[in-house]
């Protein structure tokens, strides 16, 4: 339906805008920006593996999960954080 469609365009809206900025406490935002959008499998039919995206990036199956999880925190703080409000 029109609503469904609106809520679910509003939610991507609001995930997009999350996504543009960089984790909390990232030394290098933009690749691990570019770490968790692989990881995350958006825009795929399938979840890429840790392995996967460790040997995409160069980097550790462990550094690949840290990233993912910062992110996540990262998105989690900012979904609760008062509008306005900047705490990066």
């Amino acid at each position: 339906t029109r609503v469904q469609y609106a809520a679910r365009l509003s939610a991507l809206q609001e995930l997009k805008q999350l996504l543009a900025q960089p984790p909390l406490r990232s030394r290098n935002p933009d690749r691990d920006r570019s770490v968790f959008l692989a990881r995350s499998g958006l825009g795929r039919s399938e979840q890429p593996t840790l392995k996967e995206v460790a040997r995409v990036y160069k980097v550790t199956r462990e550094r690949v999960r840290q990233v993912e999880a910062r992110w996540l925190e990262s998105l989690a703080l900012r979904t609760r954080m008062p509008a306005g409000l900047d705490y990066s």
